[in-house]
C-alpha cells in the first residue's frame, strides 16, 4: 500500500503592516469562496470561521509593525478540496512575506495506542531525533485518557514548546470521537510543528513532503522512495493563482455553509406556502 502524502495543517505567516489592506482584499473572495464568515472584526484582529462544525478559523492579527495570519488545519483541508490553496499562498507571495509556522502532518490508518506508547518510551530513552538535533527526553510529554474501548491513548509531545522542530504524534480517531465528530476507523497522526527559523517556505506549505520526511525520517517513520530532498529557504517556485471566486459563487457558499440560513429554510417551510417569500 502506497504511503500517504504528508499535507499541510496549519500555516502561519507575517506581513508588513503596509501590505496587509491589499492581502486581505484578496483574501476575502478566497475564505468566502469556501464558506467561511467573519465573526471578530475590529482595527487589530479579523477572526474568520467556517460553518459547519465550526472548527476552521483564519485568525489575522495586528502585531507590532506586522500582520499575522494563521490558517488552521481545517480550512486549509477546505482550501486543497477546493483547488484554492495555491491561489491563497500565491496572494502572500506576491508581496513581502515570512512563513512562521508549518504543521507538516501525516495520517497512517493504524491504530495509535501502541504507536503513542512506543514513540513515549523511545523518547524518554533519549532514542529520537529531529533531522540530526537530538530531543532532550525531559521534553517528552503526554496526555493520556481512556477511549471508547478501555484502552488508553491520547497525545505525545516531543520536543519543547520553543522548539524549531517539534514532533506531535496522536490518535487521530480518538481526538474525532471526543468532539462527537464522525468515526474515521484507527488514525495516528504525525505532526511535525516547525517554526520560521528553519527556512521554511511557501513552497513547503504547498508541498510539504520533502520537509516532513526531511525531519521525521528515520526516527519517527522511514523515508519513502522517491522524496525529493529539502532545501531551506528555496526559491523559484511558482504557485499558480487562479481567477477569485465569482460574488455568485461567494453567496452560493455562505448560504451553504451557514447553519443560520439553513434554519430560516426550515421555519420559512413550516410557515407554509408563503414562507420562503417572507
Amino acid at each position: 500500500m502506497a504511503t500517504p502524502e504528508p499535507f499541510a495543517d496549519f500555516i502561519g505567516v507575517t506581513v508588513p503592516q503596509g501590505e496587509w489592506l491589499d492581502l486581505h482584499s484578496e483574501l476575502l473572495p478566497e475564505l468566502e469562496g469556501v464558506g467561511m464568515s467573519l465573526e471578530v472584526d475590529t482595527e487589530k484582529l479579523k477572526l474568520w470561521r467556517a460553518g459547519g462544525d465550526g472548527w476552521g478559523t483564519v485568525r489575522e492579527e495586528r502585531i507590532g509593525q506586522v500582520w499575522a495570519i494563521g490558517i488552521s488545519g481545517t480550512v486549509c483541508a477546505g482550501l486543497r478540496v477546493a483547488r484554492r490553496m495555491q491561489s491563497v499562498l500565491a496572494a502572500v507571495g506576491a508581496r513581502p512575506h515570512r512563513v512562521t509556522r508549518l504543521d507538516a502532518t501525516l495520517d497512517l490508518p493504524v491504530d495509535a495506542a501502541p504507536v503513542v506508547a512506543a514513540v513515549t518510551a523511545a523518547g524518554r530513552r533519549g532514542e529520537l531525533a529531529l533531522t540530526r538535533k537530538r530531543i532532550d527526553p525531559r521534553t517528552i510529554e503526554t496526555h493520556m485518557s481512556l477511549r471508547s474501548d478501555g484502552v488508553e491513548s491520547g497525545t505525545v509531545y516531543c520536543g519543547s514548546k520553543t522548539a524549531e522542530a517539534r514532533m506531535v504524534v496522536y490518535d487521530k480517531r480518538h481526538e474525532r470521537m471526543c468532539r462527537k465528530l464522525p468515526d474515521t476507523g484507527d488514525l495516528t497522526r504525525y505532526e511535525c510543528r516547525l517554526r520560521g527559523g528553519l527556512g521554511i517556505t511557501l513552497r513547503d506549505c504547498s508541498e510539504p513532503a520533502a520537509v516532513f520526511w526531511h525531519h521525521v525520517a528515520p526516527d519517527f517513520l522511514p523515508r519513502p522512495d522517491g522524496v525529493p530532498d529539502w532545501v531551506p529557504g528555496a526559491q523559484g517556485f511558482v504557485l499558480d493563482k487562479l481567477d477569485p471566486p465569482t460574488p455568485f459563487q461567494r453567496m452560493l457558499s455562505l448560504v451553504d455553509q451557514s447553519p443560520d440560513v439553513r434554519r430560516l429554510l426550515a421555519l420559512a417551510d413550516q410557515v407554509g406556502p408563503y414562507g420562503l417569500r417572507l
